[in-house]
């Protein structure tokens, strides 16, 4: 029986001759060279050829190799992956958009807003609630670099408020990830070394620590580059950080860090993903608001005592179906945050910043997720920057500390 190279073999070989069945009961030995297929998401090997061959020789080869094959005829994969899946591959290849840096990796991660999110009452003996939630990513952003060198993990960031040691959620992703790729920080040249420039307002509700999880665990596969199809370790990990983490990694690989996606159970399920054209954003941040460590189990819990009147499947379809217009005016007749019933009640500043940007032109305005900080979508900038010059002039009556202007992507 032959002996089939590896296909790491292969991709560092850059090339590999493989017995291909042509016509009838015919081989052949063909030889494919190692394509790099460069996507939004990263650098993915194919093997190719110019001959040629049957589809169904194709799929076959595919399945064999457990690598994409292409020729004229057509393109086939293993199955139940896609090009992601291989991502990571190809050695000296970066993972999605990250820029060399002279200490490492650059990446920036994105803030998000909840377009929609239905909060379901948690089931008795559970602590956990189920949501439908439609993630919206911004322009606004966190960066960081990540560099491989000494030992164990150092974070700095600009803002001494952000917490450097193991509270830190990319701390906790780097050890997940080291644990899971069995990596010993303790080695010398293993350490981890991370820089964070924040931009994004820390616990509002825009996704703050978790945004940058997704490029996190790019440029870690990046900087190890552990074995395996790291596509859907990758995954893994960001589940296990949360929701937010979750879109942050699925947005840098389907969107380059942007676009609007659709996920149902924790957050963590991507279901659907639209494109919406950009439109500018306005967003504020309140002087006060709940304590950043107990306001999210605060709001799940008052969802959960209060009168709150859920949804019914009948609205979450519908947003669906408005969701794939790609229409933004489709998309404000079925705006929803479930936790502005308990949030506004305990906070009325924020209900009359929405109610203000509503007043002031905006397509729509929400709580921005767990919350404080409130947003409105615009048509035009002009109207954008209006409203923020305006909220500005009434920051002392709003009690807002900070005003934002950016734009979807």
């Amino acid at each position: 029986m032959e002996t089939l190279p590896s296909r790491e073999e292969i991709i560092k070989e850059g090339k590999a001759e493989l017995r291909v069945q042509r016509k009838g009961s015919m081989f052949q030995r063909v030889v494919f060279t190692v394509k790099k297929v460069t996507t939004p998401y990263g650098v993915y090997p194919m093997l190719f050829t110019d001959r040629f061959i049957d589809l169904a020789e194709l799929v076959r080869l595919a399945e064999q190799m457990k690598l994409p094959v292409q020729s004229p005829s057509g393109t086939a994969f293993p199955k139940r992956t896609t090009g992601k899946d291989f991502v990571g591959l190809i050695k000296g290849e970066t993972l999605g958009k990250g820029e060399p840096v002279s200490n490492g990796i650059a990446r920036k991660g994105h803030a998000k807003v909840n377009l929609f999110l239905n909060v379901h009452r948690a089931k008795p003996g559970e602590k956990f609630h189920l949501i439908e939630t439609v993630f919206q990513m911004l322009e606004l952003h966190d960066e960081i670099s990540v560099s491989r060198q000494g030992t164990g993990i150092a974070i700095e960031s600009s803002d001494p408020a952000v917490p450097t040691d193991s509270r830190n959620t990319l701390y906790k992703t780097t050890q997940v990830f080291a644990e899971l790729f069995g990596i010993d920080l303790s080695v010398q040249g293993n350490g981890v070394r991370i820089s964070i420039k924040k931009g994004i307002p820390i616990a509002g509700g825009l996704g703050g620590s978790s945004s940058c999880v997704g490029p996190m665990l790019l440029s870690l596969a990046d900087l190890f580059k552990p074995e395996g199809a790291p596509v859907k370790d990758l995954k893994r990990i960001a589940e296990k950080i949360g929701a937010d983490a979750t879109v942050s990694l699925i947005s840098h690989l389907d969107s380059g860090g942007g676009g609007t996606h659709y996920a149902t159970g924790f957050g963590q399920n991507m279901e659907i993903s639209a494109d919406l054209p950009s439109k500018p954003v306005v967003i504020t941040v309140p002087n006060e608001y709940y304590p950043a460590d107990k306001k999210t189990g605060h709001l799940y819990s008052q969802i959960d005592v209060s009168d709150y009147v859920f949804l019914d499947d009948g609205k979450v379809k519908e947003m669906k179906a408005n969701l794939a217009t790609n229409d933004w005016k489709s998309i404000a007749t079925i705006q929803h945050n479930s936790f502005e019933t308990v949030a506004f009640r305990d906070w009325p500043n924020l209900r009359a910043i929405k109610q203000f940007m509503l007043e002031n032109g905006a397509m729509f305005s929400l709580l921005a997720g767990s919350g404080g900080t409130v947003f409105a979508i615009f048509e035009t900038e002009k109207d954008a920057q209006q409203l923020k010059e305006r909220l500005l002039d009434k920051k002392d009556v709003l009690q807002i500390k900070e005003v934002i202007l950016t734009k979807t992507i």
